[in-house]
């Protein structure tokens, strides 16, 4: 039987993992919080690292028998930067961000009418019972899972050594998960190379990533980033309507494609997430008083049986529904305005990358990759530019391209979606 589990020290090792500031990509940053994951593994284990291709640390522990079946404990140790921390009062409190008892005193000193509701209700908790809550940068996402997987492994490791496990549980902590996902493709190339090598058998795995209740799902839920290119046609301030402004163009399909539901799946115990902008923004290089020519959006996509193909339909639809409305918009203020020169009547040019490809006379297959571009969102951007000047794309026009990272879903093979606690 596992020994009970220590609160206070998970607490104490997440406190620790929250106060190393480990900002992907951060080779320093990332490679100390590894160290500090590394040494709070228990002894007995076999463990290592997995280190991606710029050094950086997939730490790996495993335990047990050796065979079939495995379970993966997940967890990554990177974090999202701490700038908006400056708020509290510029730039030197960013550090706040990875001082879990410094930021709480802070926060509690705010004034509750500069907070939201639900910040509000938090602190009022904290208020009455200090310790309720964790502060600090990454301490939901995810350092206190990765210390819960730690002091789990441990107990299991104790636990182990009066009645060995049937199987074999591999933990793995990556970096890089707020970017590029380096990590978790590193982990699953050596997990890969595992099963391959010993005929380890994987049951499933264990994100120990935070989530509004437990459950069971038997697939893989999937995420697709997908960049919008929007092009407009420029005109002046005092001429809005001569013109389609690029940037406000994006702000509509923004608004229509997150607030509706066309893009929703259902996933485990209900329905999934909306789309969420990552970013959005114009592509003017200066400032000038003529409106934008190019905007770009990232939207993340949370996938679960829509096959691929299917998915960037429906986007399409909502895209070209989000242009009309804008259109129609923009006639009757217009009208109502007496300044709308004339009606923007041109059908809505929604194209993905390979039907760009296609109409720029190239064919609908991409080219063959040239090496590892340093920015692959840069690099895809580029392209398109390139391919829209060929094909004599005019706006108002939106091309639709994937960028990394991509994770594929898998659907289950029945309703095996199950509570589990």
């Amino acid at each position: 039987m596992a020994p009970p589990i220590d609160p206070a020290r998970v607490r104490s090792l997440a406190v620790r993992l929250v106060a190393c500031p480990s900002v992907s990509p951060d080779v320093a940053g990332e490679t100390t919080c590894a160290n500090i994951v590394r040494a709070a593994l228990p002894p007995a284990l076999e463990s290592g690292t997995w280190t991606t291709a710029d050094g950086r640390p997939v730490v790996w522990a495993r335990l047990g028998s050796g065979r079939s079946p495995a379970v993966v404990l997940l967890a990554h140790y990177d974090t999202v930067g701490g700038e908006e921390f400056g708020a509290l009062g510029g730039p030197a409190e960013v550090g706040l961000a990875f001082q879990p008892e410094a930021l709480g005193r802070r926060l509690l000193e705010l004034a509750p009418d500069s907070l939201p509701a639900g910040v509000v209700v938090d602190l009022e908790e904290e208020r009455r019972v200090p310790g309720t809550w964790m502060f600090g940068r990454g301490a939901l996402d995810m350092k206190s899972g990765v210390a819960a997987g730690l002091a789990a492994l441990e107990a299991l490791a104790a636990a182990a050594a009066t009645a060995p496990l049937p199987g074999t549980v591999l933990f793995a902590a990556c970096p890089d998960e707020e970017n590029q996902s380096a990590g978790m493709l590193r982990a699953v190339e050596e997990m890969a190379a595992l099963r391959e090598r010993e005929g380890l058998g994987f049951a499933g795995a264990i994100s120990l990533d935070y989530g509004e209740g437990p459950f069971a799902y038997e697939g893989v839920a999937g995420k697709l980033l997908v960049r919008l290119w929007v092009l407009g046609a420029p005109t002046h301030v005092g001429d809005p309507f001569g013109g389609v402004d690029a940037s406000q163009l994006a702000a509509a399909i923004v608004s229509r494609v997150t607030s509706g539901p066309a893009l929703v799946e259902r996933g485990p115990g209900g329905r999934g997430v909306p789309p969420v902008a990552l970013r959005l923004r114009d592509l003017k290089p200066r400032y000038d008083v003529q409106t934008a020519l190019e905007a770009e959006i990232e939207l993340n996509l949370i996938t679960f049986e829509r096959p691929l193909a299917a998915t960037l339909e429906v986007l399409r639809k909502e895209i070209v529904a989000a242009m009309g409305e804008r259109a129609r918009a923009m006639r009757s203020l217009g009208e109502w305005t007496g300044r709308g020169r004339r009606p923007d009547d041109r059908a809505a040019v929604v194209l993905t990358y390979p039907e760009l490809r296609v109409s720029a006379g190239r064919g609908s297959e991409p080219d063959p990759a040239s090496g590892t571009a340093p920015d692959a969102r840069a690099a895809t951007r580029e392209r398109v530019r390139a391919l829209a000047r060929e094909a004599g794309l005019t706006g108002p026009a939106v091309v639709i391209t994937l960028l990394p990272p991509y994770y594929p879903h898998a659907a289950p093979r029945g309703d095996s979606r199950v509570a589990a606690g």
